[in-house]
């Protein structure tokens, strides 16, 4: 497996590179951020803690623009919005816009060149939203509404123009495929399995194939390890290899040409480890790195080291 996970590693490099950190802001179960080496041999080693988010982040949305590290949510009512600032004493800045509605459970994604897009979601007076929003230009404006509300689902931008959602509650086995041309949800084929709070993740195999892989979610109160994979050219389901352990409520970060899931909750509690999908071979790499705290509906982003107080060590 060691050896797996570092010719994976060495490939994933060269479209990556070896300043690049995973940040883990939030969540249920720790009190602090934290900082994870993508890379056991970064030139990068030390990086300054992150100070806590000004509220309880539990559940809230991230994004890295060319605005910084951006952060809103993470309270039911809650609609403010924060970014990093690691040139202000690694501090949070409060922005002058918000969300137009509270939200939290949503997911989001990346919309347009530097837009971002936050979907459904749990209000504060005890709904799920039919409403979605889209950041652009400085402020939220409404965006398209879901096909359903929608809560603890998942939200994946295939390319520059459609989205894929599934999973969350009310429970459904729908997908559907978003595109921003048409401004028209198509339901595609339905996944087998109801699952909220999956993991969501989109890869690409050598041969070009983009594939959404939804795994792991919760049925009830019962953490999952079934995995099915979406294939966006043929519009079909298969299943895909059960994750290492059933677990949910986690984060999935784009990397490369893959995805890492982090964190989350399962059988045993919160869970610490890092799974790595391998696309080609069809298998679930476990990263030799793990969270020092385990914890679940936290966000995590892939970042680079310019985005954080990183320093080289001496020789």
């Amino acid at each position: 497996m060691e050896i797996l996970w570092l010719f994976f590693a060495l490939l994933i490099s060269s479209v990556t590179g070896e300043g690049e950190k995973l940040i883990v802001i939030g969540g249920q179960g720790p009190d602090v951020n934290e900082v994870v080496d993508l890379f056991t041999d970064s030139l990068y080693e030390n990086c300054t803690e992150i100070q806590r988010y000004p509220i309880g982040f539990v559940g809230g949305s991230a994004l890295k623009n060319s605005d910084g590290l951006l952060f809103c949510g993470g309270q039911a009512n809650y609609k403010e919005c924060f970014r990093y600032d690691v040139n202000d004493e690694n501090s949070w800045s409060l922005l002058n816009f918000g969300t137009i509605q509270h939200r939290v459970y949503s997911a989001s994604a990346p919309y347009s060149a530097d837009g971002w897009w936050i979907t459904g979601g749990y209000h504060d007076q005890n709904s799920s939203l039919l409403s979605t929003e889209i950041l652009q230009s400085g402020s939220f404006v409404p965006g398209p509404n879901l096909p359903t509300p929608l809560y603890q689902h998942c939200l994946v931008r295939i390319d520059e123009t459609r989205y894929f959602l599934t999973g969350g509650l009310p429970y459904s086995t729908s997908a559907w495929i978003f595109d921003t041309n048409t401004q028209v949800w198509e339901e595609v084929a339905n996944p087998s399995v109801l699952r909220k709070s999956p993991y969501c993740g989109l890869s690409k195999t050598f041969n070009g194939e983009f594939q959404i892989v939804v795994s792991g979610g919760f049925d009830g109160m019962t953490p999952l390890d079934s995995v099915e994979i979406f294939s966006v050219s043929d519009q079909s389901w298969r299943f895909g290899p059960s994750l290492p352990q059933p677990m949910g409520r986690g984060a999935t970060s784009s990397y490369g040409d893959t995805f890492i899931l982090v964190g989350g909750y399962g059988d045993g509690g919160y869970v610490k480890d890092l799974y790595q999908y391998e696309p080609d071979s069809g298998t679930w790499a476990t990263l030799p790195q793990k969270l020092q705290k385990g914890r679940s509906r936290h966000v995590a982003l892939v970042v680079d080291v310019k985005d954080l107080n990183c320093t080289q060590p001496l020789a």
